[in-house]
């Protein structure tokens, strides 16, 4: 099952300076049960996330670790690069 979240978000810096931007982001979430049953292989959920976020300014964002704050949840994630990463749902 794949769930879809797309907005406005806030993105604060978990460094000192706790940098802020205001960004559009776009969240899927695929989730998907493993295993067979209890007695031969437990079932285990396993979450897989992809995340994109732009800022609507259109300042660069430095590499490292944020909280996004969505409508729905607050999510710590980090970007390395050109992709993001969700870390701690």
């Amino acid at each position: 099952m794949t769930e879809n979240d797309t907005g406005e978000g806030r993105l604060v810096s978990l460094e000192p300076d706790q940098s802020e931007y205001f960004v559009d982001y776009n969240l899927s979430v695929d989730t998907r049960v493993t295993g067979s049953s209890e007695r031969f292989a437990p079932l285990k959920t396993v979450k897989r996330y992809s995340l994109v976020v732009k800022s609507r300014s259109g300042d660069a964002i430095h590499d490292g670790e944020y909280t996004l704050k969505t409508s729905n949840e607050i999510l710590r994630v980090r970007k390395i690069g050109p992709r993001w990463v969700v870390v701690q749902p």
